[in-house]
């Protein structure tokens, strides 16, 4: 992830998140996704929001606390740069 080879680490991340797709793998699939959305996030990769928004989503279906905070900072601090002033505070308030 701090390489400075964001896409090759994507790669492999996006590979990590199909296997765990069709190998139905909740926690190494939330990870993967969560880091997939990190390095779209640092880099300003165009699936960023898309990543974050899947690990948030994998992370309150596990019921993984610490991993959902995580993800919802990321998905606020994307919606920040992004100006998406209504999004930032309905994530916040829930």
């Amino acid at each position: 992830m701090f390489t400075n080879r964001p896409l090759e680490g994507a790669g492999l991340l996006a590979t990590a998140v199909n296997i765990g797709e069709r190998h139905q793998l909740g926690d190494p699939l939330a990870r993967a996704r969560s880091n997939l959305g990190e390095i779209g996030k640092n880099w300003d990769l165009p699936e960023a929001r898309e990543h974050v928004q899947a690990a948030l989503a994998a992370c309150r279906r596990r019921g993984d606390r610490f991993a959902e905070i995580l993800a919802a900072a990321n998905l606020m601090y994307l919606d920040l740069l992004a100006g998406r002033w209504d999004e930032l505070e309905a994530l916040a308030a829930s």
